[in-house]
């Protein structure tokens, strides 16, 4: 029995030698995947370089929220609206009065009545001298003065480095704010609140010292190495000064009330009038991307101060930005979905967007020959405004279209 036993254990077939699986090779992404990878770069770029720029144009918009601060913690809707006149429209402050005698009729007309002892507006106006000769105690230059009244610093709240603002409710109107980069040369100091500037034979005391925006758009609009705010009534006795923008903030019960009555009650003529509280939104920067081409043509002999140039520059940059956006969410839905031919869909309505915006922002800027091509979204064809929001429902349904059941595609092994 132990012989059979041995023989049948040396039959036994001896175990076949694991066979070693080969290590699968690194493939190397295709070309699918690397535009993919250079698309989600380039909007991450994009969208760090534009938070970078609404911080920088932060203080900017600080001009354009003057209704916000002097609302404070009312509910009431308030509007600021801004006037430029004509070079050869300016006028005197006795304009100013007349006006506000016009403005407290149509606010009893409106049933609006102010607070005990408040006011339910406030207002301010400058005009431009073009240029003033003042000297200190460490030198002397030629500069550009603007003079202020009302309540100037409210619609411009420059960074106060020492000293006070000047204002319409303060006994003496003959005292004046520096910028930095003046009271340096005049001081070499910007700590100079309370000494004096000499302007011809009479020395006229430094409230305060501020430091101007420091942003690009407003070095671009900003021609003038420095500036000073002297009291407008200083000012004119220097030399013969009229007023050029006027700035006010007031009840604005309906949308688009406090501009009308601006329109209507104050001598505007050939002048130029702005509402500033919603001018950056979407509807407003709609109409700016519309009158293209017409912005940059001066038909008005308006020459707006450096802080009015400056917020039209940003509009220009916002109303392009406004419809690239739209290019480039095409572009992310696109890119995120997982069927090829959604994938082509998406880019398509993208490229076709793309092409008709800079078609017609260049045929605006007089870059391309005139041809009849609607801007998306804006411009009143039926049928590119019905076309244009087919796409976008389009590219909506791809967003929001489920991803494919890819189980259902292969049979299981077991």
């Amino acid at each position: 029995m132990s012989g059979r036993f041995e023989t049948a254990r040396k039959a036994k077939p001896p175990k076949p030698p694991r066979e070693k699986k080969p290590r699968k090779k690194l493939q190397r992404p295709g070309w699918k995947t690397l535009l993919l990878l250079i698309l989600n770069i380039t909007l991450a770029a994009l969208s760090v370089l534009c938070a970078a720029r609404l911080t920088e144009y932060r203080n900017l918009l600080r001009t354009q929220e003057a209704a916000d601060r002097w609302r404070g913690q009312s509910e009431e809707r308030f509007a600021q609206v801004s006037v430029f006149l004509p070079v050869n429209e300016t006028q005197d402050v006795s304009a100013v009065r007349t006006f506000r005698q016009k403005l407290d009729q149509a606010m009893i007309d409106a049933s609006l009545e102010a607070p005990e002892g408040g006011s339910l507006y406030q207002d301010a106006w400058s005009g431009t001298a073009t240029s003033v000769a003042v000297s200190g105690p460490a030198g002397k230059s030629n500069v550009k003065t603007y003079g202020v009244g009302g309540d100037f610093f409210l619609f411009h709240p420059y960074t106060l480095l020492s000293g006070a603002y000047i204002a319409e409710t303060d006994f003496a109107q003959d005292s004046d704010v520096l910028d930095e980069t003046l009271a340096c040369p005049l001081f070499a100091s910007s700590d100079v609140a309370g000494m004096e500037v000499t302007i011809g034979e009479r020395n006229y005391p430094v409230a305060g010292v501020v430091r101007l925006e420091d942003d690009k758009a407003t070095k671009k609009a900003l021609t003038d190495p420095a500036l000073m705010f002297m009291s407008f009534d200083a000012l004119n006795a220097i030399q013969e000064t009229k007023f050029d923008t006027y700035e006010i903030v007031m009840p604005d019960p309906i949308s688009g009330y406090a501009l009308s009555v601006m329109k209507d009650k104050f001598q505007l003529g050939d002048g130029v009038a702005v509402e500033n509280s919603n001018r950056y939104s979407a509807l407003s920067l709609a109409k700016v991307a519309l009158a293209y081409g017409e912005r940059s043509m001066n038909t008005h002999a308006v020459i707006y101060p450096y802080w009015e140039n400056a917020a039209r520059l940003t509009e220009d940059y916002a109303a392009l930005f406004l419809l690239l956006a739209i290019v480039l969410r095409c572009i992310q839905v696109g890119m995120k979905s997982p069927d090829y031919m959604n994938r082509l869909i998406c880019i398509g309505i993208a490229s076709m967007l793309l092409f008709q915006i800079l078609i017609n922002v260049g045929v605006c800027l007089g870059l391309f020959p005139v041809v009849g091509l609607a801007l998306p979204f804006l411009s009143y064809g039926g049928s590119s405004i019905l076309t244009s929001f087919l796409a976008m429902g389009i590219v909506s349904g791809i967003k929001m279209r489920p991803a494919p059941d890819m189980s259902a595609h292969y049979i299981r092994p077991y």
